[in-house]
């Protein structure tokens, strides 16, 4: 059983849910505008007429909505999309999306992490400052070829 991010991404009124691939999953409750207004990849694919699972009958239903993920789970009607990557990536994305300071760092593997997942999503308004994160005087310093 997953458990719940903690605020912001633990919203009751949230639209969507991406749950983390961590051996003990966390869930994430987010809203489908912020994903879809930061990144192409989401809009469209909120858009896609597509398959929806009942949790309560566990059936496949065509529904006319305009996101349901194929293949995903639901929980409180919300659909669950299951992500690739772990929990503190997904978080430490959502942070550069949502309202409030941008999380720092001090490893240049996690931020090379958080990078990729934020191509892979095509989560555009995170890379500004993602790659402002890469020039801080901290890894121009110790890392300076590298970066």
């Amino acid at each position: 059983m997953a458990t719940v991010a903690s605020a912001p991404f633990d919203a009751e009124d949230a639209d969507v849910v991406l749950r983390s691939s961590d051996t003990e999953p966390v869930d994430f409750r987010v809203y489908r505008t912020i994903l879809a207004v930061s990144s192409p990849f989401w809009s469209t694919t909120f858009h896609l007429p597509q398959e929806s699972v009942s949790s309560n009958s566990r059936t496949t239903v065509t529904q006319d909505i305009d996101i349901v993920i194929q293949g995903t789970e639901s929980k409180d009607n919300i659909p669950i999309i299951t992500m690739s990557e772990g929990g503190w990536f997904i978080e430490t994305l959502l942070r550069y999306l949502y309202p409030g300071d941008n999380p720092a760092f001090t490893n240049l593997e996690d931020l090379k992490g958080v990078l990729e997942v934020a191509y892979k999503y095509d989560m555009l308004s995170s890379l500004p400052s993602l790659r402002q994160a890469l020039l801080t005087p901290y890894f121009l310093q110790t890392h300076p070829v590298r970066v």
